[in-house]
């Protein structure tokens, strides 16, 4: 059998990088993740790759198709016509105040997204009869922009775009495996909590948007409470391997937890009862309490997640997060997904505004390491 050569571009960065690896993503993305390290001599962190959020026993998702709506269209999905696109709109007119002028319909006819949804946006899913192609399938598609993970000089590992990204193009979904917080909380004990993220999100967006925006939050259309673990990472041998939906997610924090690592890069995780300015004289239910149900879920990227556990933080972010619904429409489970805030230029570093409340823990502080013109000094 004849053995396969590697490319001189591969054999190239194996020579001069410390750590490569061709593709994180094992062939699991329609196109490959390169990763490497130009700082030092550490390999990634180990963790299984997946392309969607898996679901951990005893985590049950609606997928029923009597309680999604599904379009019987021929044509490329159009407004006037699409059940899932008017599902979009009728929602994002019913959360938002009837004043707010910049509701937007969705995506436009290239497949971007210009503005933030706050009540969610539905594409098409497996049961409708439209194409494969059209425009309102994005996420589902997958990542069509080339990313690639490195180790910065100071803040962990990053995520870089080695090509220009139009303003509103998706960017890539943020995954791992979602559970029970009750069983989460005790696996935080046993392997620590950095990755955890609770899923109740859409109350409080709705609640900031009934009070016009509230105040103390970042005024970023793109900022989210979002947890992430980039920075979190303890480097040892590779051990990257791949083994499904997505989720929006509310950060977790543990007063417990050591914010900075071992690096003295900060740590990510918040949790949504962390009290946020403004939002305390609203009495608004969490999403779980629509199920009857007494516990939360969490999403756990610190196993199992995909390339955009390691997007970094920033007070001046290029990228806003979007929920999407895909599969279910059960709105415990959104998609969380990351799109563009304006144009990227290759080469960028990708981050997100991770919009932690300065103050939330007492006794703690950590420092903001952006550097952007518009840093607030201070993470927690």
């Amino acid at each position: 059998m004849t053995s396969v050569s590697p490319s001189p571009l591969k054999t190239l960065c194996q020579n001069v990088f410390s750590f490569f690896v061709e593709d994180i993503s094992n062939g699991k993305e329609t196109l490959q993740i390169p990763c490497l390290n130009w700082v030092d001599t550490r390999s990634v962190p180990p963790f299984n790759y997946v392309k969607d959020c898996c679901l951990d026993s005893g985590v049950s998702m609606e997928t029923d198709n009597g309680f999604m709506i599904r379009c019987g269209c021929s044509d490329q999905c159009s407004l006037s016509h699409c059940s899932c696109r008017q599902l979009t709109e009728d929602e994002g007119q019913g959360l938002t105040r009837p004043n707010k002028s910049n509701i937007t319909d969705g995506y436009d006819n290239s497949n971007r997204l210009m503005s933030k949804l706050v009540s969610g946006l539905y594409e098409c899913n497996k049961y409708c009869q439209c194409s494969s192609s059209c425009g309102n399938r994005v996420i589902q598609n997958g990542i069509k922009h080339k990313l690639m993970v490195f180790k910065t000089k100071d803040i962990g590992w990053g995520v870089l775009t080695l090509e220009d990204i139009p303003q509103g193009s998706f960017v890539c979904s943020y995954v791992g495996l979602i559970m029970n917080d009750e069983i989460a909380n005790r696996t935080g004990l046993d392997f620590g909590d950095n990755y955890l993220a609770e899923l109740d999100y859409i109350v409080l967006e709705y609640a900031k948007e009934c009070d016009g925006g509230i105040s103390g939050t970042s005024s970023s259309e793109g900022s989210l409470v979002l947890s992430s673990s980039s920075n979190s990472d303890s480097d040892t041998s590779n051990q990257i391997s791949t083994t499904g939906s997505n989720m929006s997610c509310s950060p977790l924090l543990n007063e417990d937890n050591d914010l900075i690592d071992e690096d003295g890069h900060y740590l990510v995780s918040l949790s949504s009862n962390t009290p946020q300015s403004g939002l305390s004289s609203y009495s608004i239910p969490l999403t779980r309490s629509f199920f009857n149900e007494s516990h939360s879920y969490v999403i756990d990227a610190s196993s199992y997640g995909n390339v955009a556990r390691f997007i970094n933080h920033s007070c001046s972010p290029n990228l806003f997060v979007q929920n999407v619904f895909v599969d279910s429409h059960d709105i415990r489970f959104p998609s969380v997904a990351f799109f563009a805030q304006s144009l990227i230029p290759a080469y960028s570093q990708l981050f997100w505004d991770y919009n932690y409340i300065i103050g939330s823990v007492e006794g703690k502080a950590v420092k903001c390491m952006c550097g952007s013109s518009n840093c607030r000094g201070r993470l927690i």
